[in-house]
């Protein structure tokens, strides 16, 4: 009798096998992400995304989206500098330190 009022976002990307990434899905990785990481090299922190979701998200959500459409991935997203970190006082062999990745 009546007509739904609200509707669920439709997706325009056409690959079959990798849908497109909706700005409600970014929104949530941003707001559900921890607040105390490591800025990316852009030093863009997760608690300015967070404050900024609002502006930030379309432009995030259209980045992803040109990714996955065009197939290639920045360079810059592909950078990562690894670090070694002991996990003992003294470390003293190789299996002492564990990697971490820094952006």
């Amino acid at each position: 009798m009546y007509a739904a009022t609200t509707r669920e976002p439709r997706s325009r990307y056409t690959h079959p096998d990798e849908p497109e990434i909706l700005q409600h899905e970014v929104e949530h990785a941003i707001v559900t992400s921890k607040t105390n990481i490591s800025p990316a090299p852009d030093q863009i922190t997760m608690l300015q995304l967070k404050l900024g979701i609002e502006s930030i998200a379309p432009y995030l959500t259209a980045a992803l989206n040109q990714v996955l459409t065009n197939g290639r991935t920045p360079e810059d997203w592909k950078t990562v500098k690894i670090s070694l970190f002991p996990n003992t006082t003294k470390p003293k062999k190789v299996k002492d330190y564990r990697p971490v990745a820094l952006f």
